[in-house]
C-alpha cells in the first residue's frame, strides 16, 4: 500500500517554530530566505520626520556575510497578505485565520462564482483598488 505524499502548505512554511501560529518575526525570517525578497530600504526623511537610525527588531545573517536589519516601521501599499488575517489582533495568525481570509479573497475574486479564479478575474481584482483610487481622486 502506497502512502500519500505529505503536502506542506504556506502556513506550515511560515510557522517556523511549529507552534500553530505565525508571527511577523517568523514571516520576515521566512521571506529573507526567498530568492526574490525585497531589499532593505534606507531610512530617509519623510513627512517631516527627522533623519535617524532605526533600531532593528532583528538582525539576520544573509549569504556572502551581508546582514539585514528588519524594522517594524514599513511604508508599503496595502496590508501584509498574511498578517492581515489576524482577526483577533493578538499579533499571531492561526491556520484557521489564514484559511478564512483565503476563502474570503477567493470568493471576492471569483467574479462569476464558478468555483475558479481565472487570470482575468485575478487581474481585475488586483487592479480594482487602483482604478477606484484614480476615479475618486480625479487623476485620470
Amino acid at each position: 500500500m502506497r502512502s500519500s505524499p505529505t503536502r506542506t502548505g504556506s502556513f506550515d512554511l511560515f510557522d517556523l517554530d511549529h507552534d500553530g501560529s505565525i508571527t511577523s518575526a517568523e514571516l520576515e525570517k521566512y521571506r529573507l530566505t526567498q530568492p526574490f525578497r525585497p531589499q532593505p530600504h534606507p531610512v530617509t526623511p519623510l513627512l517631516g520626520a527627522q533623519e535617524r537610525a532605526v533600531q532593528p527588531d532583528s538582525v539576520e545573517a544573509l549569504p556572502n556575510g551581508a546582514s539585514y536589519q528588519g524594522s517594524r516601521v514599513r511604508l508599503q501599499v496595502g496590508l501584509d497578505p498574511v498578517m492581515s488575517a489576524d482577526t483577533d489582533s493578538d499579533f499571531r495568525v492561526t491556520r484557521e485565520e489564514l484559511r478564512a481570509q483565503s476563502l474570503r479573497k477567493f470568493d471576492k475574486w471569483d467574479a462569476d462564482h464558478d468555483g475558479k479564479v481565472t487570470a482575468d478575474e485575478f487581474l481585475a481584482a488586483m487592479m480594482a483598488p487602483f482604478e477606484a483610487l484614480t476615479k475618486s481622486s480625479g487623476w485620470f
